[in-house]
C-alpha cells in the first residue's frame, strides 16, 4: 500500500499526477488545527438555543459541528468542552476528536436530525479507476463553529489542509 500527500490550493482545488489507472485509490480529506478558527461564544449561544429547544438546528451540518467531544450527539458536555476552549482553559479537542471533519459532499443524510444514524462517508473509495482524471467533493465542517464563520485556510495555511490517496 502506498500513500500520497497532496496539499490543496487556497481554494481547495488538488492535483494527483501520474495515477495508474486500473487499480483502487481511497482519498481521505484531512485538517486539523487552529481549533479556535470560527469559534466564538455566538456559537456557545447557538449550541445553548438548540439544546433547549428554543432554535434547533436545520442543517445536519451544524450537529456535527457542535459535537466538540466527538459522542455523537449534542449534549451540555459539548458546551462545557467549547466554553473552556473559548476561555483558553483548555486548549485541545479531545483525543480522536479533529479540528475539521470532511464529508462527501453528495451524501444526502437520511435523518438530518440525527447526522449519525447512519455511516457519514468521509472518504471517497475509487475502484479500477477507468480514467486518469476524476472529480472529488467534500464539504468541511469546522468542530466548534456552528454559525459557519471560520475561514478554512487562515492562520495555519493551506499546507496543513490535505488529501491522502492510498493505492
Amino acid at each position: 500500500e502506498n500513500q500520497t500527500e497532496v496539499i490543496t490550493g487556497d481554494d481547495g482545488h488538488f492535483e494527483i499526477h501520474n495515477i495508474p489507472t486500473g487499480s483502487d485509490y481511497t482519498l481521505v480529506p484531512e485538517k486539523d488545527g487552529n481549533i479556535l478558527n470560527g469559534v466564538t461564544t455566538m456559537d456557545i449561544i447557538l449550541i445553548t438555543k438548540h439544546i433547549l429547544g428554543v432554535q434547533p438546528f436545520e442543517s445536519p451540518y451544524k450537529y456535527i459541528a457542535s459535537d466538540v467531544n466527538g459522542s455523537q450527539s449534542i449534549t451540555t458536555s459539548d458546551l462545557i468542552k467549547l466554553r473552556k476552549l473559548v476561555l483558553h482553559i483548555d486548549e485541545e479537542l479531545p483525543q480522536g476528536v479533529n479540528s475539521w471533519r470532511f464529508i462527501d459532499a453528495g451524501f444526502v443524510f437520511p435523518q438530518a436530525e440525527n447526522p449519525w444514524a447512519t455511516e457519514i462517508p468521509g472518504l471517497l473509495n475509487l475502484n479500477n479507476l477507468a480514467t486518469d482524471e476524476m472529480q472529488a467533493d467534500f464539504v468541511g465542517i469546522k468542530i466548534g463553529d456552528v454559525n459557519n464563520s471560520a475561514t478554512p485556510n487562515s492562520l495555519i495555511g493551506v499546507e496543513d489542509r490535505m488529501a491522502y490517496a492510498e493505492f
